[in-house]
């Protein structure tokens, strides 16, 4: 339970560094889309915090930021892989955040972030 609520905390804090848009906070944003976390006991993180992470990082078109996602369009877990082509393709211009995210999102991924994140997906906070 208080794992859980950890993570829970986790992708709320992602979304909310995505809103405020702080550049100071694109060390952090690039730190919880990784998958393995350096000098940690847990073997990988929880993909919901990665795709929270990769959302949020729309609201930072960085050099940077885009090869971290570009990494994580090849990601293992599905719902990382759908975040980050979205967050690449708004970055690129190419999807409006405003567009219906099931266009952007697979069912499936867009499902998910919904029951996570509740109506307020990250990503739309443009």
């Amino acid at each position: 339970f208080v794992w859980d609520h950890g993570r829970r905390a986790q992708r709320q804090a992602c979304v909310a560094l995505g809103v405020i848009r702080d550049p100071r906070a694109l060390p952090a944003l690039l730190a919880a889309l990784k998958r393995r976390p350096r000098w940690s006991l847990v073997r990988t993180k929880d993909p919901q915090i990665r795709a929270a992470a990769a959302m949020a990082l729309t609201n930072f078109p960085d050099d940077v930021a885009v090869r971290h996602l570009e990494r994580a369009v090849s990601d293992r877990e599905p719902m990382v892989r759908s975040a980050a082509r979205t967050a690449l393709a708004r970055l690129q211009g190419t999807v409006r955040a405003s567009e219906d995210e099931e266009s952007a999102l697979g069912p499936a991924a867009q499902e998910e972030l919904e029951r996570v994140f509740g109506s307020a997906v990250p990503g739309t906070m443009v």
